[in-house]
């Protein structure tokens, strides 16, 4: 063994030249290097003298070491690329024909759809292979287990028809019940029968949704409640105490997202970037700027019932100040009964604003001066069922808007005359003895003891706090001109020490 570590950079640089001069693999790395030594192409790291030593070939050289005015292996870092010198290309012109496109592909939606595709072919991994033949096996038993239930299906209603034209209404009664029993028996396994098919999931992960296959919207609906969107609303109503100042429970069931525009100080420059578009989802509980709600926002519900179920949507700030209690009172700022609302029907999640403003009208937000932030809650409440929200009637309902049979009820649930709410009585609404009027509580966790507690239905809420727009947003929207802004302050704090304050501490 010998230590040259002056020397060691100039016979690695070495070795790694003699290493590219000759097109060998890896395993022959070392008869290169005993061959590189015979050569005495490392005499002068070895120590040995020039006389001895036999001039190598260029041939067997690298291009640094054949040319004597190359830059030497040792002389540091490569230089850039736009400092090399490049040979003149000798292939032909490409023909921008047969090119292939290397532009991001366009977003998959349900107007631009694409198919799934394996991520590997076939007999490149076995397992995979074996697990998706397994998954596709087990698919076609389900399948066939939900079409001979499809079968005892249709003779069963067959028999409801029979029967109501008799007039046998217990008869009737036993066999609808039978008849719910076993639809709920065939929503699972067709669930089941397609739940665990790399397309299927693909497919909705990828936005092509198809509201008529219950294993999309039950993936949908899973993704919903098991993916953090749910458990974000609920944090948020809860850690900012809209349950209970609002409602003592709210459980929602449907995905229920709001719009409204950027602010004015980005929406320019947003738009500029996204080619117009100057529409912003809001999370629950962030804030906004009144201006962004001087109009209505956009409201998106997603639900995952098939038959048309009517909701009565209501926004509401908790947090508007009342002088005579020295407290606070809820202000009703939106009102609209009777919205149809289901997965099948078209637009399946965007409400129309003229549909929602046709009611008691909209009032925007206006957060009063000197007050803490404002709570806005959005809400979809439930309205009471023709006569039980069940399988059948959904199935019956379905059956009627694929054949577009105009003269069927629409609709399972029923329809409210809820009068307009005045101006005058939008300060002090009374939400909780709203739903118990109107039995808008929805079924399940409600008691008569605590009816007020909502279960179905969708919720949202955001805040916002005063701020120099508020002024123009209440005179042109909210008051034109009939009545003043409301401004509040806290009450100046008594001093103590006010007297001392002019009284000499020392004599």
């Amino acid at each position: 063994m010998f230590a040259l570590p002056l020397r060691r950079t100039s016979q690695a640089a070495r070795v790694v030249a003699v290493r590219r001069s000759v097109s060998i693999s890896a395993p022959n790395y070392a008869e290169a290097e005993a061959t590189a030594l015979k050569e005495n192409i490392l005499a002068p790291v070895l120590g040995k003298s020039k006389a001895t030593a036999t001039k190598p070939s260029t041939s067997s050289l690298s291009p640094v070491q054949a040319n004597p005015k190359a830059p030497a292996a040792t002389s540091g870092r490569r230089k850039p690329a736009s400092f090399r010198k490049r040979a003149p290309s000798t292939t032909a012109p490409v023909d921008p024909a047969t090119t292939v496109n290397t532009k991001r592909r366009p977003q998959i939606s349900t107007d631009r759809p694409k198919k799934w595709n394996r991520p590997i072919a076939e007999g490149v991994l076995p397992a995979y292979d074996e697990a998706l033949k397994l998954i596709m096996r087990d698919s076609e038993d389900l399948s066939q287990k939900a079409q001979m239930l499809a079968k005892e299906i249709g003779v069963m209603e067959a028999q409801v028809e029979a029967e109501e034209a008799q007039g046998n209404v217990e008869k009737v009664q036993s066999i609808l019940e039978e008849l719910e029993s076993l639809r709920q028996k065939y929503h699972i396994i067709s669930v089941q029968s397609q739940v665990n098919l790399p397309s299927t999931r693909w497919t909705v992960a990828n936005a092509q949704l198809d509201p008529w296959n219950h294993a999309h919207l039950h993936l949908a609906e899973q993704r919903w409640r098991g993916q953090g969107a749910l458990d974000l609303l609920m944090e948020r109503l809860h850690q900012m105490y809209v349950v209970p100042d609002l409602l003592p429970g709210i459980h929602p069931s449907l995905d229920l997202h709001v719009t409204v525009p950027y602010p004015l100080n980005k929406q320019f420059k947003r738009s500029m970037k996204s080619g117009g578009k100057s529409i912003v989802g809001v999370e629950p509980g962030s804030f906004l700027s009144p201006t962004q709600t001087a109009r209505a926002p956009g409201l998106w519900a997603h639900a995952w019932h098939s038959d048309v179920r009517l909701y009565t949507m209501v926004m509401l700030d908790p947090d508007r100040p009342d002088e005579k209690t020295r407290s606070f009172t809820t202000y009703l700022h939106w009102m609209k009964p009777n919205i149809p609302i289901s997965a099948v029907t078209q637009p399946r999640a965007f409400i129309p604003s003229p549909l929602l403003n046709s009611h008691t009208k909209y009032v925007p937000p206006h957060p009063q001066h000197g007050t803490m932030y404002h709570r806005y809650t959005i809400l979809l409440l439930p309205q009471p069922p023709k006569t039980v929200y069940s399988l059948n009637t959904e199935a019956k309902i379905s059956k009627d808007l694929t054949k577009h049979n105009t003269e069927c009820e629409t609709t399972t649930s029923k329809w409210l005359d809820i009068p307009v709410v005045p101006d005058s009585k939008r300060r002090g609404f009374d939400l909780r003895q709203f739903v118990k009027t109107w039995e808008l509580s929805g079924s399940g966790l409600s008691t008569q003891k605590n009816s007020a507690v909502v279960v179905g239905g969708g919720a949202h809420m955001f805040r916002e706090v005063w701020d120099e727009t508020v002024s123009g947003v209440f005179e042109t929207a909210v008051a034109e001109g009939r009545e003043k802004e409301e401004r509040y302050a806290l009450p100046k704090k008594v001093d103590r020490y006010e007297g001392l304050k002019g009284v000499r501490k020392y004599i």
